[in-house]
């Protein structure tokens, strides 16, 4: 009953906060964007002065566009296997972050492509809270908390600027892999096994297979945790090898659901131009240039609009990162300078003083 309770109070706290996609049908991505640009200049509306956020580019140009692909070509009773709109043509499905067969975009093929879309990020911050609350009550955290974390995880700052991005298509589902990851260790059962592995093979379909590792990462670290901890509490090797096994097969039925994406996008990812030019163009720096950027970033945490606001204009806030970053880097950098000199000056005096005292 509790579960449902959350659930039902999760959804209502949902609607209210996106209440304008769910009753006017609006899409939850800025295609006002495009109206900075020549092509699109005299579709602008009358008092347009500038996009509602510049920063958020990539739904505009990429994948919102995709999903209109996608859905034109299936109108024509093709799949969705190549976009003819860039350069001379470019893969569809291999390129993964068009997420054609993402479970929750599917989902949303009887709508338009705006209820689609919006449908899909309302899915997911349910899903992504629910989780966590299923998670938090299955390893001891009391209802107050486990509904405290539920609201903190699902309204975050990581799950919210990611919505328009595939990194949310993965990012969603890791709380309740998390879930299923505990119920299995105890149950050691073929059904949440196999449920985990549905799960794996969601979020990979999602496309953004930088967030599938890191999520696989955790969950497999927390897996062998638990599995350590519950051996050394009962010394049944025979458990232990069982649950690693079952872990291990989750994994597969996860890679095996998903191949259907992941094998042209390993085709593509190997034989294109992309990792090659990615790989060539990485440089490592035994000091991170933007250091002073992302300590003082960290500001943000407690005033969220410290360093401005995209919303703003992005001027506004790309200036005050880069004063606030310069003036950080200096006084890093003088203050580790004034140490190490500090230092070098406490080891030859101490050096000298032994030499006083030798002689």
């Amino acid at each position: 009953m509790q579960s449902l309770a959350l659930a039902l109070g999760l959804a209502i706290t949902i609607a209210l906060f996106y209440w304008r996609p769910i009753l006017r049908g609006e899409a939850l991505v800025p295609t006002d964007l495009l109206f900075i640009y020549a092509a699109f200049q005299k579709a602008a509306p009358e008092g347009f002065i500038g996009p509602s956020n510049p920063q958020i580019t990539d739904p505009v140009f990429k994948f919102y566009p995709w999903q209109v692909v996608a859905r034109e070509t299936l109108e024509e009773r093709q799949f969705p296997l190549w976009n003819p709109y860039q350069f001379s043509g470019t893969p569809l499905l291999a390129n993964g972050e068009s997420a054609f067969l993402y479970p929750l975009s599917l989902l949303g093929l009887p709508l338009t492509i705006p209820q689609s879309w919006s449908l899909s990020i309302l899915l997911r911050i349910f899903i992504a809270g629910y989780g966590v609350y299923l998670f938090t009550r299955s390893i001891g955290i009391s209802l107050s908390g486990a509904v405290l974390a539920t609201l903190a995880f699902a309204f975050s700052a990581s799950m919210t600027v990611w919505l328009n991005y595939p990194v949310s298509y993965a990012y969603s589902w890791m709380p309740l892999q998390l879930y299923m990851c505990e119920r299995l260790i105890r149950r050691r059962s073929l059904t949440d096994t196999i449920v985990t592995g549905v799960i794996i093979a969601f979020h990979l379909l999602g496309g953004h297979i930088q967030t599938s590792f890191m999520i696989m990462l955790v969950w497999g670290a927390y897996g062998v945790f638990r599995i350590v901890s519950d051996y050394r509490a009962e010394h049944i090797v025979r458990q232990m090898i069982q649950r690693l096994a079952l872990l291990a097969l989750a994994c597969v039925v996860g890679m095996m659901l998903a191949a259907v994406m992941l094998v042209p996008f390993g085709e593509w990812l190997f034989e294109g131009s992309e990792l090659q030019r990615r790989v060539e163009g990485r440089s490592i720096n035994l000091i991170d240039p933007d250091l002073g950027l992302n300590i003082v970033s960290l500001v943000t945490v407690l005033i969220p609009n410290m360093l401005g606001n995209p919303t703003w204009g992005s001027g506004e806030i790309l200036r005050r990162r880069a004063l606030l970053s310069r003036l950080f880097t200096s006084a890093y950098y003088h203050l580790h300078l004034h140490l190490w000199l500090s230092q070098r000056c406490a080891v030859h005096l101490t050096a000298r003083e032994q030499y006083i005292g030798v002689e």
